[in-house]
């Protein structure tokens, strides 16, 4: 609940966490001011997008941890905006 307050960020980010985890797999239906998150389906691609948002970034590097081969996340560099170390922090605990 809540969903409102994503709307006005680097980007719509409720709709870029829908469009670009969808594509890896996960099923998330917006629905007024609430995000519904049901269980993950097969993944289109392996390429999502960050949109320059480092939340987006650090969400779709997590959410690919469960697939089977790599994922590309462009302009992956966004997570120097609020963690820098991000990447490495990641490798660490795979």
């Amino acid at each position: 609940k809540g969903v409102h307050r994503l709307f006005s960020k680097e980007s719509n980010r409720a709709q870029t966490i829908q469009s670009e985890l969808c594509k890896l797999g996960a099923n998330i239906q917006l629905e007024n001011d609430e995000m519904h998150i049901l269980p993950a389906r097969s993944p289109i691609t392996h390429k999502v997008s960050s949109c320059n948002d480092h939340r987006i970034a650090m969400a779709s590097a997590i959410f690919g941890l469960m697939l089977n081969q790599p994922i590309e996340i462009t302009n992956a560099q966004a997570v120097n905006k609020s963690f820098p170390n991000f990447y490495k922090l990641l490798e660490s605990v795979t």
